[in-house]
């Protein structure tokens, strides 16, 4: 069947824009390789998402947006944000999905404060915001007749006019986009659109120590690799402070960043702060100079982790961050008895599919919005909770984009996948996974240098070959194709900080100093 538009991914940016275009009436493809509708990193996102706060303008958030980035973002796209953004939230997520965002007792909006913002503006539903956001699309999603939804649904292969049109003429054209091949319970199949859209969110798993679930290895981002899509400022990975620190643990329990914003401090092994002596800002300094400054310590120190101190919060950990105090008391610590063990881990690409501010790549029919994109709206380091919105407001760009000024496609005649599906040896696959994940934490983490990211390209490319040769033997399948995307990925991001050294400002893209 031809859709009007395929959409891999259904966090806020893949699920709204399935939304935006179906309310439009266009028939509508959403897939994920989830087998539940939460299995994205919208549904784990905690602190909130950017709105309006007292005294607030565009200017000012366009300027906190610049300004946190280093001066390294777009300053069209920063201000396109600014200016759209906290519009949607309050016509789609506040007034269409009644999303039940806090207020104070007089009925006003209880909005929190977090670093590098110059107002208390993040909207939030405790601290549990993405979870909320993501139930109230998937409700949304699931309502509407335009939209066909597959979820255990993995995306192998964009479709492109070059690689697959089997008619010379098409494929010597122009280049286009006419969908993908994916892998469903052991079926590879096409499916076809007038439009295709990345929405595949982050890369954080290609990491030792991240927030994002197992899921986030970096689908998209090889997905465009590999049908010749130009990647942007793929050295710009954001690492969050506060991820609690579990020795045994990949996927590192997030420790929202409002927490410092409404007064919890970072301090080292005998509780001493240290923030304030190395910004202006203190506790509230943006997460790129927090997380360098961090992994500063812990070198000095040769500490594994640091502390945050959630004791000033006081009884205020029951009625603002519940789950937070939950999951603490459920590992096993008492945060207002003692200091919680915190590391800094792999949060956000603030890099990714080079877009224009209509979610638009350099090859026709083809889309990328959210975290995958990168329209330069976060420059070398994104400004707290403007990913939610982010998501939101380029799904709407992009909506708009696809239902007025996508021309109808004549599908020409197409080869078949060249590969077939098979089964995956878990075990080899899971050793792979974890090479890779070390080799990234330690040579292309938050500290870099040349010698470590030479070192880490050989780990990388034996990697490939390791997992080519198992593909041969054992055809494709979700774990190996996942471990081939975290492969390519990983080198993209390898190789763009060993071209970035000396040529970036000081910031979340610092050659020596990733945060």
């Amino acid at each position: 069947m031809m859709y009007d538009a395929l959409i891999i991914g259904n966090g806020i940016a893949g699920s709204s824009l399935a939304l935006f275009l179906a309310r439009k009436g266009k028939k509508v493809c959403l897939i994920t390789k989830g087998v539940s509708l939460e299995e994205t990193n919208t549904a784990r996102a905690q602190g909130g998402i950017v709105f309006r706060g007292e005294g607030d303008s565009t200017e000012l958030l366009a300027r906190d947006i610049l300004e946190a980035s280093g001066w390294t973002a777009s300053p069209r796209s920063a201000r396109i944000l600014a200016r759209l953004g906290p519009v949607l939230v309050k016509r789609f997520l506040i007034e269409e999905l009644r999303i039940p965002f806090e207020r104070k007792a007089d009925g006003t909006w209880d909005l929190f404060q977090e670093g590098a913002h110059s107002k208390r503006r993040i909207l939030h539903v405790k601290d549990y915001t993405g979870r909320v956001i993501q139930r109230y699309l998937n409700e949304a999603v699931q309502k509407e007749d335009n939209i066909t939804l597959h979820t255990g649904t993995f995306a192998l292969e964009l479709i492109t006019s070059f690689q697959y049109a089997r008619e010379a003429k098409i494929r010597y054209g122009k280049p286009e986009c006419f969908g993908a091949y994916v892998l469903k319970d052991g079926t590879i199949f096409p499916i076809f659109a007038r439009a295709t859209v990345l929405a595949t969110g982050g890369l954080n798993a290609l990491f030792r120590h991240s927030s994002g679930g197992p899921w986030a290895t970096g689908d998209g981002f090889a997905l465009a690799l590999r049908a010749w899509v130009p990647l942007s400022d793929m050295e710009h990975i954001q690492f969050h402070p506060t991820l609690l620190y579990e020795p045994q643990e990949s996927y590192s329990f997030l420790l929202s960043e409002a927490l410092r914003g409404e007064g919890a401090i970072l301090c080292d092994e005998q509780g001493t702060p240290f923030l304030e002596r190395l910004h202006p800002l203190g506790n509230l300094a943006p997460r790129n100079v927090v997380a360098q400054a961090m992994f500063e310590v812990m070198q000095e120190k040769g500490l594994a982790h640091l502390f945050l101190d959630l004791r000033p919060l006081g009884e205020r950990l029951y009625s603002d961050f519940p789950e937070i105090l939950g999951e603490l008391t459920q590992r096993g610590f008492d945060p207002l008895r003692e200091p919680i063990p915190v590391v800094p881990g792999a949060h956000f690409a603030c890099g990714g599919v080079l877009v224009d501010t209509w979610g638009r790549t350099p090859l026709c029919r083809l889309y990328a919005i959210g975290e995958v994109a990168c329209s330069g709206v976060h420059g070398a380091n994104r400004l707290a909770s403007t990913s939610l919105l982010e998501g939101l407001t380029f799904a709407f760009r992009a909506a708009r984009a696809i239902a007025f000024h996508e021309p109808p496609l004549n599908l020409p005649s197409i080869c078949p996948f060249p590969k077939r599906p098979g089964e995956g040896d878990t075990a080899c696959i899971a050793q792979l996974r974890q090479t890779l994940q070390e080799t990234m934490w330690k040579y292309a983490g938050v500290k870099r240098e040349r010698g470590g990211l030479i070192k880490a390209l050989t780990v990388l490319f034996k990697v490939k070959k390791e997992l080519l040769e198992l593909q041969t033997s054992l055809g494709i399948s979700l774990p190996l194709q996942e471990l081939e995307n975290m492969t390519d990925t990983a080198i993209a991001v390898v190789s763009a900080a060993f071209r970035g050294f000396g040529s970036v400002p000081a910031s979340c893209g610092s050659p020596d100093a990733q945060s």
